[in-house]
């Protein structure tokens, strides 16, 4: 797409030990190329998906993920003895923070893009994802990589909402999580 400009779109998403970044830790990372004239999923670049240890297991808010996963396949929250078993996973055979940043960016380095462009984040509640982010890579990587003009499927819903209300419509969306997202919009998750 000519206003991408040369960045490049990737999906992306976060699983972390609580919601507050200087406090908690991300778990998993997931970025899914995307061709960027078509927007399907790119045949050629492999996706990243890295399982990462949380640097600070002491600090894991149970309760957070559980509400975090309210957007699983079944669209409510898992049980506590499901949580536990991903964060066991995780301690156990995540990989080091600082190993799978290094990862990370060696990971974008390989996309060849020209030099400064970047990545155009697509992602679900975008500012959430962004500052566990920055947290976890430091600003100087997280700039390197991605692009400002992210898109934002929840900040999607809120806008077609509030047009709608505008004009008088009922709400296309009556909840703003993934699942609901793809329930109305018929996507298969």
């Amino acid at each position: 797409m000519k206003h991408f400009n040369g960045n490049f779109p990737c999906v992306i998403d976060t699983e972390t030990t609580g919601f507050d970044p200087r406090k908690f830790d991300i778990v998993s990372v997931c970025c899914l190329p995307l061709d960027p004239d078509t927007l399907e999923i790119h045949r050629k670049l492999p996706p990243l998906d890295l399982a990462i240890a949380p640097a600070r297991p002491e600090n894991v808010d149970f309760d957070a993920i559980r509400v975090q996963r309210q957007n699983n396949e079944y669209g409510q929250a898992d049980d506590i003895c499901f949580v536990k078993e991903r964060l066991t996973y995780y301690m156990t055979s995540g990989l080091d923070p600082h190993f799978a940043s290094g990862y990370f960016i060696e990971w974008f380095e390989k996309l060849n893009l020209k030099p400064g462009k970047k990545i155009i984040p697509i992602a679900h509640n975008w500012p959430f994802d962004r500052e566990h982010l920055i947290e976890w890579l430091g600003y100087k990587a997280f700039d390197y990589i991605f692009c400002p003009y992210y898109r934002d499927t929840m900040m999607m819903t809120l806008m077609d909402n509030d047009v709608a209300e505008w004009h008088g419509e009922p709400f296309p969306y009556q909840k703003h999580t993934l699942t609901s997202l793809c329930t109305a919009t018929g996507i298969k998750r």
